[in-house]
């Protein structure tokens, strides 16, 4: 089996199974954490090593006022109004 080789913070190395690149142009690698950026280089046709960069910040929640603001903005037809669509996600 082919195997890619990662090396661990300190220096140690560990195996990688060679990984598979799904419908979507995907691949899964599990030393990865969900949300982290990484940068591709396309050192040849058949090498392609990550480096991880910084994410963009994080948005704030949205409150009921900046949806609503972006319902009336919005050039969709939604079908109804903010206080129908509120009434509809939330539980009695």
């Amino acid at each position: 089996m082919r195997r890619l080789d990662e090396t661990g913070i300190l220096g140690e190395s560990r195996d990688i199974a060679a990984v598979k690149v799904d419908i979507e142009g995907r691949i899964r690698l599990r030393v990865l954490k969900p949300g982290d950026y990484y940068e591709p280089a396309f050192v040849s046709p058949d090498v392609i090593t990550l480096r991880r960069v910084a994410g963009p910040e994080p948005r704030p929640p949205a409150n009921a006022e900046t949806v609503k603001q972006a319902i009336l903005g919005s050039t969709l037809d939604l079908g109804a109004s903010y206080d129908e669509i509120r009434m509809l996600t939330r539980e009695p």
